[in-house]
């Protein structure tokens, strides 16, 4: 398979109130709220109300001033994405793995330790999204589900722009036959590789090319090549640390 290769982008890091955040030049534009913030020391149980409810919580508390409407969702590494808005800040659980608005002032944010933040922004109409994509998800089909809604809320596709965050790379997403097995032969070929009895896994490259198949622009894509788990001491990682390694919170919100 021979795919284009996206841009690399770097994040810049800022620290707030003590903890590590990230944001992009991609995405840093006027009415535009985003970023990764890094919650070290933020441990969650399997996924359910309540893990949204402490991560809510988190984030909101992080934030100056607080969004009057922040959507976290229940995450299971489906291929499920919902557009919501302002009727959905009423506390009911919302399960998903990706969300998208164009309502102002609504915050949506995923969370990550080791997964793929993705982020689309068309900043011209206020359509936005972020996206969790682990490889269940990408194996899914969160990937195509996603950008299928942006395509119907977006004014013009063709402009939004679509940011793969902070995960985990290649050098440390060693993986067994049994994963490759949910993976066609051209992208198995295309995105492992094999030395000695490790094969690695390029899960940000496969991502991205199914964003390229789905219809989206090699140019309106970036790659931030950071590898969570190289950096387990400064971002969250699973992969290094397990179930102590804290969760990164990655958010969007067009401002009011």
């Amino acid at each position: 398979m021979t795919t284009a290769v996206p841009p690399a982008t770097e994040p810049v890091y800022s620290t707030r109130r003590g903890m590590t955040w990230l944001t992009y030049p991609e995405l840093t534009i006027p009415n535009v709220e985003h970023g990764i913030a890094v919650f070290k020391d933020l441990s969650t149980g399997p996924p359910g109300p309540d893990t949204v409810t402490k991560l809510t919580g988190t984030l909101r508390s992080s934030l100056d001033p607080a969004p009057g409407c922040l959507i976290i969702p229940v995450q299971k590494h489906t291929s499920l994405v919902r557009q919501v808005g302002w009727a959905d800040c009423d506390g009911r659980v919302i399960t998903c793995d990706g969300l998208v608005t164009h309502e102002t002032g609504v915050m949506i944010a995923i969370s990550v330790a080791d997964c793929i933040p993705l982020f689309a922004v068309e900043n011209d109409s206020g359509t936005i999204g972020v996206a969790h994509c682990g490889w269940r998800g990408i194996a899914a089909g969160v990937v195509e589900e996603f950008t299928a809604c942006l395509r119907a809320l977006a004014d013009r596709p063709g402009d939004v722009v679509y940011l793969i965050g902070a995960s985990i790379g290649t050098c440390c997403y060693a993986v067994r036959s049994d994963f490759l097995a949910h993976f066609s032969d051209e992208e198995v070929e295309s995105f492992s590789t094999t030395t000695g009895h490790r094969t690695c896994f390029d899960l940000k490259s496969l991502l991205a090319s199914r964003l390229i198949k789905s219809g989206v622009g090699v140019g309106q894509i970036s790659i931030d090549n950071t590898c969570t788990s190289c950096n387990k001491y400064l971002l969250s990682s699973y992969r290094a640390d397990g179930s102590k390694c804290g969760r990164m919170l990655a958010f969007l919100m067009v401002k009011v």
